[in-house]
């Protein structure tokens, strides 16, 4: 006997909000998907973000609060990323990743977004860099709105921070 799935019923996004008083305190961001088989989880409260934007430099973040955080980053996480319209993906980019507002993302830039995500732990952000590395060809040293729409589009970016 043969089964067929339909992978984009087995590929799964889930966002679970905790609130307080209808503000938002915790999100957690879940993805599975089958082919190939593999699952992120990143969950992060607003005591959590506010500690670790201690450590960063960008006045954009050091500025901004967890909720409007959470809306904003969301669309790296989404289940069906060619869904996600330009113009939020646009937003996201410019009010978040280009945080010196310079038209691009330069790898500083990605780092605070991970201490963000992933609180200050040193083997994550060793890890993360690794994979930074990867993204960055060797004649730039930054990502273009259009290239972290593609990698947003293809999942990159989700497995880049959730992993």
């Amino acid at each position: 006997m043969t089964s067929s799935y339909r992978a984009d019923l087995v590929n799964k996004y889930s966002k679970y909000i905790k609130t307080i008083h209808n503000r938002v305190v915790e999100v957690e961001f879940y993805w599975f998907q089958t082919n190939p088989c593999q699952s992120y989880r990143l969950r992060i409260n607003e005591k959590q973000f506010l500690e670790a934007q201690k450590h960063i430099r960008s006045k954009k973040l050091i500025n901004m609060k967890f909720e409007p955080f959470v809306d904003l980053i969301a669309p790296v996480f989404a289940n069906d990323a060619a869904e996600i319209s330009i113009s939020v993906l646009r937003l996201t980019f410019d009010r978040l990743f280009d945080q010196n507002s310079n038209g691009t993302v330069e790898q500083q830039e990605f780092e605070a977004l991970l201490i963000l995500l992933q609180g200050f732990n040193t083997h994550k952000q060793s890890l993360f860099n690794e994979n930074l590395r990867q993204i960055f060809p060797s004649r730039t040293n930054h990502v273009s709105f259009k290239e972290f729409h593609d990698f947003v589009k293809c999942g990159y970016l989700r497995e880049l921070f959730m992993s």
